[in-house]
C-alpha cells in the first residue's frame, strides 16, 4: 500500500482532527459539567477556587513583553524552527524524487522519518534532563536555556531536535551502491 508523497499531510491532518474529537468529547470548561469525576472532588476542586476571580481584568504588560530580550529570542527561534520543519516537510520528498530518484511513496515515508524520531527522542530528552537537573550536573536554567538553541546539537538536554541535522548530514552525502 502506498500513500505517496502528501502522506506526512494527511496524516498530520488526521491526527490533528482526531485530537479534536478527543478534547471536545473528554474536556469540559469546569468541574460541574464534567460527569467523570466524583462529587467529592468536584467539592474540593470548587472550594479551592472560591473566591477567586479567575477571569480579573489585568492589563497585559505589552511594553515590557515587546521590549523584552527574551520574548524576543524565544519568537526568533520559534520562527527559524517553523522554518526548518516546513522546509524539511515540503523539500525532501521533492529531493528524494528528483535528485535521488526514489519512488515517490517510498520518499514520503523517508521524509518522515526526522519526525517520527523527533517523537520518540523529545521524551528520552525530557527524562535525561530531569536526570541531570536532579544530580544538580545542570541547573533548571541551563536546561531551559540549551533546550530551543539554534546549535541544538551540542547541548546535552536537546538530543531530541538534532534529527534534522543528523538528516541533512545523510542528504548531503547519500549512500548509494554505484562503484
Amino acid at each position: 500500500m502506498s500513500l505517496g508523497k502528501d502522506s506526512h499531510i494527511l496524516l498530520n491532518g488526521g491526527i490533528g482532527c482526531l485530537w479534536f474529537l478527543l478534547w471536545a468529547i473528554y474536556i469540559k470548561r469546569n468541574p460541574a459539567s464534567d460527569p467523570r469525576i466524583s462529587a467529592k472532588e468536584r467539592a474540593y476542586i470548587e472550594s479551592s477556587l472560591a473566591g477567586k476571580n479567575l477571569r480579573e481584568d489585568t492589563k497585559i504588560p505589552w511594553k515590557l513583553l515587546l521590549t523584552s530580550k527574551a520574548v524576543w529570542a524565544q519568537t526568533i527561534v520559534t520562527i527559524v524552527d517553523a522554518y526548518f520543519s516546513f522546509t524539511y516537510m515540503t523539500q525532501i520528498p521533492a529531493y528524494l524524487k528528483d535528485i535521488l530518484n526514489y519512488n515517490l511513496g517510498t520518499s514520503g515515508f523517508l521524509a518522515a522519518i526526522p519526525f517520527l524520531l523527533f517523537i520518540i527522542l523529545t521524551p528520552v530528552t525530557s527524562i535525561v534532563s530531569d536526570f541531570l537537573r536532579s544530580r544538580k550536573i545542570l541547573s533548571t536554567k541551563t536546561i531551559r536555556h540549551s533546550s530551543r538553541v539554534p546549535l541544538r546539537t551540542i547541548k546535552p538536554a536537546s538530543v531530541g531536535a538534532t534529527t534534522p541535522g543528523i538528516v541533512a548530514i545523510v542528504l548531503e552525502n547519500p549512500i548509494t551502491t554505484d562503484a
